[in-house]
């Protein structure tokens, strides 16, 4: 037969409120991209053609938007909540409902080259994937140690530790220079992990100090070195079995990774030809 029959559409919108009203389309645009790629953001204005405070938002994928529902909803455009602000309050539009054409006997034309990675949208996912962990230790836990080996090793495998616990960690870098001095940057394999972590961690007491936790901003002085640290992934694991991994024996193992400032030329060079290789954007 030809007829086709009704073929839901994949939900990639969301309806967001409480939008800053002097936020600007790029603003807007920027801060819902922080989760994935999107096509379109379109602001709504009153009869007096003043912003409502209200977007709706199509993203490329449905994991985009369902991503957007999860880490955006409740958060502040502009980070920090401005005195009596709103945070913003996102739904997932429903979808309609399309008519599947009858199938074409005619083959489809041969696919073209994969679009290539642009560096924003590179930064952007790695941005998603890595939170900064300040307070982890201070100047006196660093006079304390044997070595700065010593309390680069100790630091990441303590936070290795916690953190994969929302998921499979990639890399810690561990920070002793500048503003940085004291703070952790931990890169996540997905999304949705780094959320939880932030949520884990932020406001926590470690070694009766409160920890501050964030998604990383793309400062290059909290940058993560793209390289991954396979021996703590095989002796930590993630999830549940994270709980049940031994501590790490003293000495037994290279530092892995930078612990110094990140060249962020070099990070995007890497990560540009990390995505071409396996396909992540």
């Amino acid at each position: 037969g030809g007829r086709g029959g009704p073929m839901p559409v994949v939900p990639t919108d969301v309806y967001a409120t409480g939008i800053p009203k002097d936020a600007s389309q790029e603003e807007v645009e920027l801060f819902f991209s922080r989760v994935g790629p999107i096509s379109s953001a379109v602001l709504y204005y009153d009869d007096l053609g003043m912003p409502k405070g209200d977007v709706l938002v199509t993203y490329r994928t449905r994991g985009g938007a369902e991503a957007a529902l999860k880490l955006l909803n409740g958060r502040h455009v502009y980070g920090q909540p401005r005195p009596g602000a709103a945070p913003v309050g996102i739904a997932l539009v429903k979808p309609v409902v399309a008519y599947e054409p009858p199938p074409r006997l005619v083959p489809p034309p041969p696919p073209g080259p994969a679009p290539a990675v642009s560096e924003r949208s590179a930064m952007m996912a790695l941005m998603a994937r890595t939170i900064v962990i300040k307070r982890a230790f201070t100047e006196s836990d660093a006079a304390a140690a044997p070595s700065r080996e010593a309390m680069v090793e100790g630091t990441r495998d303590d936070l290795w530790t916690e953190c994969c616990r929302c998921g499979e960690v990639e890399q810690i870098g561990v920070h002793f220079d500048g503003a940085a001095f004291g703070c952790a940057s931990v890169r996540f394999e997905e999304v949705l992990p780094a959320a939880e972590c932030v949520d884990l961690m932020d406001g926590r007491y470690f070694c009766e100090r409160q920890l501050e936790a964030s998604f990383w901003d793309g400062d290059p002085a909290f940058a993560c070195a793209l390289d991954v640290d396979r021996p703590r992934q095989l002796q930590f694991g993630f999830g549940d079995a994270a709980e049940q991994a031994a501590p790490p024996e003293a000495g037994g193992r290279a530092a892995q990774g930078s612990n110094g400032p990140v060249d962020q030329e070099e990070l995007m060079r890497q990560f540009m030809e990390f995505s071409a290789e396996v396909g992540e954007l």
